[in-house]
């Protein structure tokens, strides 16, 4: 490979990197920004005023 190649090569690799980058940013910028406005991501909504039990009933049929 000959000086330009490796040359080229790693300005491709940095601008890669770079664009890499720029989009984790955007994306925990998106995220940060979601949380902070309460809005539910992908139709998935918080369900705060219904409890939830751990205990769970049995089936009354397996113990006859």
């Amino acid at each position: 490979m000959d000086v330009r190649a490796s040359a080229s090569c790693i300005k491709w690799i940095n601008d890669y990197q770079w664009k890499i980058s720029a989009v984790n940013n955007t994306v925990k910028g998106a995220t940060k920004l979601y949380r902070t406005l309460n809005i539910p991501i992908s139709g998935v909504q918080k369900r705060s005023n219904q409890k939830s039990s751990a205990v769970s009933v049995p089936d009354s049929n397996l113990f006859l």
